[in-house]
């Protein structure tokens, strides 16, 4: 599959899946989309494998490409997640179900894009991200996760799990530790409160003019959404709790596989995103060690806490051994 490592600017094929949500949606068949991204793209990452040289600094891509893909992704999510609303008025359980797990991997997704336009600094930037976020269901990210740049490797920041600890327990700790962190930084607690405000009128205003088919919807792509999030947090800095320097590339593991990155706008590239944390994301280069898997890959695994651990725990001690010497 080396042909797939020539194309160096595939950050477009991200563009492809908010309106392959859509249509799914509309067709009645959320189910679809569900297992092509969690079952079919995971195999199809591994067949595609690493890129080579595990870098993705890209000279070809052009600044309009740099700006409007992570823009152009936004607007096709919140889209789906419309049809996605309207659908959901009339749906069976069953479906209305898989518009909760469509919608929430969409909008796990989409953060990845988000995450971009927050870390790009006008003013124009953080307010569209802020108002993302409160699409969904996370309307704190913001503040926390510059708490989280600040303090890596801090648990008590979120994102960071210690070895040992599954994601299944490190998800609503690390949510908690974030919020708790938040409201306690600089009397940011009317921000917050302002944006769960914001959530709970949106809420309401879907079971207003919905049903509370479309209520139950909300509530479930976020919770989803919220615990996918986390999650990708937990695969990148598990078991680095001790204290590390940014510079050193051992403040995140890196994933290096072409399609994880490609759809997710290099998210895979954390070592460097820590180091550099305002460097647009074609610019990102391989810095810290890598998983042995693609994000959806080893998020199957982390899912499995025996099966990561095993995977995992050993790394982790060989990584911080690496350090200490």
């Amino acid at each position: 599959m080396t042909c797939f490592h020539k194309v160096r600017d595939g950050f477009w094929l991200a563009l492809l899946v908010p309106p392959a949500a859509a249509i799914s949606f509309l067709n009645h068949h959320p189910w679809a989309f569900v297992v092509s991204i969690g079952a079919m793209m995971p195999i199809i990452d591994e067949v595609i494998g690493p890129e080579q040289g595990a870098s993705s600094q890209n000279g070809k891509q052009t600044g309009a490409t740099r700006v409007t893909i992570p823009h152009w992704f936004l607007i096709g999510w919140l889209g789906a997640i419309l049809m996605a609303l309207g659908v959901a008025r009339h749906a069976s359980v069953v479906e209305l179900i898989g518009l909760a797990f469509g919608c929430g991997i969409l909008s796990a997704m989409a953060m990845a894009h988000i995450h971009e336009i927050m870390h790009r600094g006008s003013f124009v930037s953080r307010t569209l991200s802020e108002f993302a976020f409160v699409i969904v269901g996370y309307p704190h990210y913001r503040l926390a996760h510059r708490l989280h740049h600040a303090n890596v490797g801090n648990p008590r920041f979120g994102s960071t799990a210690a070895i040992g600890q599954s994601v299944w327990h490190h998800v609503p700790r690390s949510f908690m530790a974030s919020l708790k962190a938040t409201v306690e930084h600089d009397a940011a607690w009317t921000r917050v409160l302002r944006g769960y405000f914001a959530v709970s009128m949106l809420l309401a205003i879907a079971f207003r003019f919905g049903s509370w088919r479309s209520l139950l919807f909300c509530l479930g792509y976020g919770l989803i959404s919220v615990f996918l999030v986390e999650a990708v947090g937990y695969l990148q800095h598990y078991g680095l709790d001790g204290g590390v320097a940014i510079d050193s590339g051992h403040a995140a593991w890196d994933v290096h596989f072409w399609l994880s990155n490609r759809l997710l706008s290099n998210n895979g590239l954390h070592a460097h995103h820590h180091h550099e944390q305002t460097q647009t994301y074609e610019r990102l280069s391989a810095m810290g060690q890598a998983l042995p898997g693609g994000y959806l890959h080893m998020l199957w695994f982390a899912l499995v806490p025996r099966l990561w651990f095993s995977t995992m725990d050993r790394r982790v001690r060989m990584r911080l051994e690496s350090v200490d010497k």
